[in-house]
């Protein structure tokens, strides 16, 4: 900025004063030229001009009012140099500052979690030395106070006892026989198979949900109790196009999230109960479902090609028979013949033995969808019990350990 406001102030200087020596000539020359004599009206059309006096003093404060706005600038700029330097050293001071306060909160916050740590290690090892030594053993009669104590044999807190433990299981609710629990939901389809002689194959299973306000019996409710959940299998009768449901198992959740179950979930368990639909027919009514006629199609089918064929092969032999009544057939017709048809009818017999096969493991059902509301009719008693101890849906294991948010 120095440099620049240097050349500007020399140009200038040099400007003034080529100015002045033009207009020192011109005057020198207008001296010696004899100026003519204007005429009136010549004169009033003149242009008034100013004298070089006035023209050098305008010069003069032009270049005077150039040389303050020079300076003017020169001064901002060195008072923005000096306003950017000590930005510069605050904002470093400020740094300094917050770096040394970070390290100094730093090191205290290390310092507060090595004393934490220390605490937590002390307390874990104090309980564990009470878990390992329980309130029922004793130091052998040698060791004496103020001596050196040796561990001779460690104690299992489970050899221990410490008197008859009490059953944590206690009686809850018991739902009587013929009860009859009202509005229950089917949760899966009931799928009855009917019973073929060929087929042996088991019923299918099914599930059956009953909520918290069902659970009642003569105005008596089961607070505590949130639902049952029974499992069953499902036959069906063709004739009736229903389905027959016994009920062998039943499993209860509490409130707390214990469950418990009664029965076990077999074919041939004895049933807890069966199940009707809401207008009590012990069968409920469902929809036939059966491929016997595309089974049926199929083997006509399959016959009637085998027959074709045998019978176009038995067309080119020539049956004979002897004195003794034997049977004896020659090849006389085409043999080619013959032995596409013998081909093809073994073929057919191949396609028939395992088509026969996968037709024994189809079977006809009867199928009520899933939602269907059903009615479930207690057959034997069933005893509710209680155990706090029990296994859980929801466990939480408790820690010896005490936790702190900030440090987990």
């Amino acid at each position: 900025m120095n440099r620049s406001g240097m050349t500007i102030r020399l140009a200038l200087v040099l400007g003034l004063v080529v100015g002045v020596s033009i207009l020192v000539r011109q005057k020198e020359s207008g001296a010696q030229v004899s100026t003519p004599v204007l005429e009136s009206a010549e004169f009033d059309a003149q242009v008034e001009t100013d004298t070089m006096e006035e023209t050098l003093n305008t010069l003069l404060a032009r270049i005077i009012r150039l040389q303050r706005q020079l300076e003017e600038q020169s001064a901002i700029q060195a008072n923005l140099s000096r306003d950017d330097l000590d930005m510069q050293e605050g904002l470093l001071s400020v740094r300094q500052e917050l770096e040394a306060l970070n390290q100094g909160r730093l090191s205290v916050l290390e310092r507060q979690f090595e004393q934490l740590d220390g605490k937590l290690q002390s307390m874990v090892l104090s309980r564990r030395n009470e878990s390992y030594l329980p309130a029922a053993a004793s130091v052998p009669a040698r060791v004496q106070p103020g001596s050196e104590a040796q561990w001779i044999q460690p104690l299992d807190p489970a050899m221990v006892s410490t008197g008859p433990e009490l059953p944590s299981r206690r009686p809850a609710y018991t739902i009587p026989p013929q009860t009859t629990l009202f509005d229950a939901v089917g949760l899966t389809a009931l799928i009855g198979r009917v019973a073929q002689a060929a087929n042996a194959t088991g019923p299918l299973p099914v599930k059956v949900i009953i909520g918290r306000r069902n659970l009642a019996a003569n105005g008596y409710s089961m607070p505590g109790l949130s639902g049952m959940v029974f499992g069953g299998f499902a036959k069906g009768d063709w004739s009736l196009s229903c389905v027959t449901v016994s009920l062998v198992s039943a499993t209860y959740v509490m409130e707390d999230g214990t469950f418990q179950t009664l029965g076990r979930m077999s074919s041939g368990a004895e049933p807890l109960a069966w199940v009707s639909n809401r207008q009590g027919l012990p069968c409920i009514p469902g929809r036939r479902i059966s491929t016997a006629g595309k089974d049926l199609l199929l083997r006509w089918s399959l016959d009637t090609a085998q027959g074709f064929a045998a019978a176009r092969a038995r067309e080119q032999l020539t049956r004979t028979f002897s004195v003794q009544g034997n049977v004896q057939e020659t090849l006389t017709g085409d043999a080619s013949r013959f032995a596409r048809n013998e081909a093809v009818q073994r073929g057919l017999e191949t396609v028939e033995q395992y088509l026969r096969q996968r037709l024994e493991q189809h079977f006809d059902a009867v199928y009520v969808q899933p939602g269907a509301g059903l009615v479930v009719h207690v057959g034997q008693e069933l005893a509710i019990d209680h155990d706090p101890k029990a296994r859980k849906l929801a466990w939480r294991e408790e820690k010896d350990v005490l936790t702190h948010p900030r440090l987990d």
